[in-house]
């Protein structure tokens, strides 16, 4: 290929952070009017990458050559003058502040002089970007009070009306709709016309093939190849990236189930969703589909007592109970493992070893105080069951990734040992190889007795999972 082919060329890239070296040697080919996928398992250095085009890391050692000129940039302003954007994994608003504001940050238009904010411009500009990602919101709202889906949309038309020559898309649908994913992919075809190259970071290997033109793989910081997305098969490709065979990724379903635990007859949340009605066997992994926005997770925070039911029963262990807060759900014998792990199931800013006790204090406390080698001891027990990669318990669960943070959501219910667990949308934004870790897991949970829900909107795992069990799939 001729060298005038590329719009961006990485080469022998190797980053360390103090003694450890984390990439070493890797090699990454941009086009203008292409969409290259970048992929990898979590930890395998795809956003380490990243970073160094858009200004928050700097190599070790290596070269970039971007529009025919060398760079190294200082901040992530000087990616941002260049055109350069990244809609990155974990979102990062400023929820207190307006989707205006947060859309315009560093460029709040003004009026005399730069003395005011333009505030009827700034909403009318507004309006018009939330316009180009068909997102029905008013630039007024505050971030807070959006759902994930519209805050990662909220991201994406952020990135768009910068106009970059290069985007760079982490896991842009993890957290998003069919229906939101169906216009992220015509605004993609749309930058393509325009000359715009995108990198594009996915762990979904169905639209990795209906977008994608190249692709990158990565394992453990080192470069494994690069491909045309038409050339490879998708089963060569999972076993590149995780170095191990295709059929190892799913395990086959051992357990049997027995009585039921947990019956819901009838119920209903207003408008949010009617009669829904199932039955929950021990030992049983009973899977729901369907979209995001459906009421998969209405459903299951109603019957964790997050919400009120507006009508219905739900039964546990055959005799009828009237969970109104999350508190008696425990009390009944259940775990949730919810939807939006930053937002609802962690303490960002706390460690490893205060997550993992939030559900159950009474295993580490002696009349209300904390007796810390108990939670030591207790954390330390889960983080090696769980194979959880940390620098320690008193690493900040915000400074891990994806598939680790879930990993300790998952630790902290492990530790009250609930009966019943409920797993909301568990490997939304991690890689293969950590899903096969939780698939594995889940499975062993099964074959211990626990019952467990399953929901997920990627039907091929709820479908493969729910072996021996049932499909519960929402209109």
């Amino acid at each position: 290929m001729e060298e005038t082919q590329y719009l961006l060329e990485m080469t022998d890239i190797i980053k360390s952070f103090g003694p450890v070296e984390v990439l070493h040697g890797v090699d990454f080919k941009l086009k203008k009017s292409s969409v290259h996928v970048l992929l990898g398992e979590n930890g395998a250095g795809k956003s380490t990458l990243m970073k160094m085009l858009s200004g928050e890391e700097k190599p070790t050692s290596g070269k970039i050559l971007y529009d025919g000129r060398e760079i190294l940039f200082n901040h992530p302003r000087e990616a941002k003058e260049a055109q350069i954007a990244m809609i990155h994994q974990e979102l990062t608003p400023i929820y207190d502040m307006t989707v205006a504001q947060n859309l315009f940050l560093g460029k709040i238009p003004t009026r005399f002089g730069g003395v005011k904010v333009d505030y009827g411009k700034m909403y009318e500009m507004s309006r018009e970007i939330l316009q180009e990602v068909m997102l029905d919101i008013s630039p007024k709202a505050k971030m807070g009070s959006l759902t994930v889906a519209q805050i990662q949309m909220v991201e994406i038309a952020k990135a768009v009306h910068q106009k970059a020559k290069v985007i760079i898309m982490d896991e842009p649908t993890s957290s998003i709709s069919d229906k939101e994913v169906e216009v992220l992919f015509e605004i993609i075809e749309k930058l393509k016309a325009q000359g715009v190259a995108i990198v594009y970071i996915s762990h979904k290997m169905d639209e990795i093939y209906r977008i994608g033109d190249e692709i990158t793989i990565l394992r453990d910081g080192k470069y494994v190849g690069h491909y045309a997305l038409s050339e490879i098969e998708k089963k060569e490709l999972i076993e590149k990236m995780v170095d191990r065979p295709f059929d190892e990724i799913y395990p086959v379903r051992e357990s049997k189930t027995g009585e039921v635990v947990l019956k819901v007859q009838d119920l209903c949340l207003g408008k949010k969703f009617h009669n829904i009605s199932f039955e929950l066997h021990k030992g049983e992994i009973l899977g729901i589909g369907g979209l995001m926005g459906a009421g998969r997770t209405e459903v299951v925070e109603t019957i964790f007592g997050i919400e009120k039911a507006t009508s219905g029963k739900v039964f546990v262990n055959g005799k009828e109970v009237k969970i109104r807060s999350p508190k008696q759900a425990i009390e009944n014998g259940l775990g949730l493992i919810t939807d939006d792990r930053k937002k609802k199931g962690l303490v960002l800013q706390r460690n490893v070893a205060q997550n993992t006790i939030l559900v159950d204090y009474g295993k580490v406390s002696k009349m209300g105080v904390l007796k810390s080698k108990q939670v030591k001891k207790v954390a330390e027990q889960q983080a090696k069951s769980l194979n959880l990669k940390m620098s320690g318990l008193s690493q900040l669960v915000g400074t891990l990734s994806g598939g680790n943070q879930q990993k300790i959501v998952l630790a902290k219910w492990l530790l009250k040992n609930p009966d019943i667990l409920i797993f909301d949308e568990p490997t939304r934004g991690i890689d293969i190889g950590s899903k096969q870790e939780f698939y594995n897991l889940i499975n062993e949970l099964a074959k211990q007795g626990k019952s467990i829900i399953f929901i997920s909107s990627e039907m091929p795992e709820v479908i493969r999972l729910k072996k021996n069990s049932r499909e519960n799939p929402f209109p």
